[in-house]
């Protein structure tokens, strides 16, 4: 856990923090995180220490008050970036430099063997008969391509879902189970599983 919150929190904050100086007019910050930050289960201010976490020492400590294991750990991790990058957004505006997270859903990496292996196999599976199958790379990078863009310049202070789908159906099928006369028309995924 302490690996997975060093190098998914404090990496890509004090990359950004350094780089900032050196952005350029039009620049734009875009850190990856995941569909997985959806799936924190850290109370908003466990959350909140690590945001403010900058050294080892800080990772060290929130792990002796709130232990978790390393699928906890990596959810909250890129939870906490989605809510630091939203936050950098927020400073940078006035700037003309923006911050933006991408959340990606499983994509065909060769690290899709070891989220199946983590967060279990049968996750992986759900996925797929969601969305028809995994992302894969160039669909995320065109994301990121977009996101960096001029095109975009109006973009900031968001998560982009990059993920086929997966949270709006699992949205819909709890919407449908909790009140089923509201919920879409029956289809192919009727009773996708959150």
């Amino acid at each position: 856990p302490e690996a997975v919150l060093r190098v998914n929190v404090l990496g890509p904050k004090l990359m950004a923090e350094g780089l900032l100086p050196r952005l350029t007019a039009s620049s734009a910050v875009v850190n990856v995180a995941s569909v997985a930050a959806h799936r924190n289960t850290q109370p908003p201010e466990s959350v909140e220490q690590l945001i403010s976490a900058t050294t080892p020492e800080d990772i060290r400590a929130w792990l002796g008050d709130h232990p978790v294991d390393g699928p906890a750990a990596y959810d909250t991790s890129k939870r906490v970036l989605v809510d630091w990058t939203t936050r950098l957004a927020a400073r940078l505006i006035g700037t003309d430099r923006r911050a933006i997270s991408v959340s990606p859903g499983p994509v065909e990496t060769p690290i899709l063997g070891d989220f199946a292996t983590s967060m279990g196999q049968e996750s992986m599976e759900r996925s797929v008969a969601t969305v028809g199958r995994h992302g894969r790379p160039d669909e995320v990078a065109a994301v990121i391509g977009f996101a960096l863009s001029p095109e975009a310049s109006w973009l900031n202070g968001i998560d982009l879902l990059v993920e086929g789908g997966l949270m709006a159906a699992r949205a819909a099928a709890r919407a449908t189970t909790l009140n089923p006369s509201t919920g879409p028309e029956p289809g192919p995924h009727e009773g996708i599983p959150s």
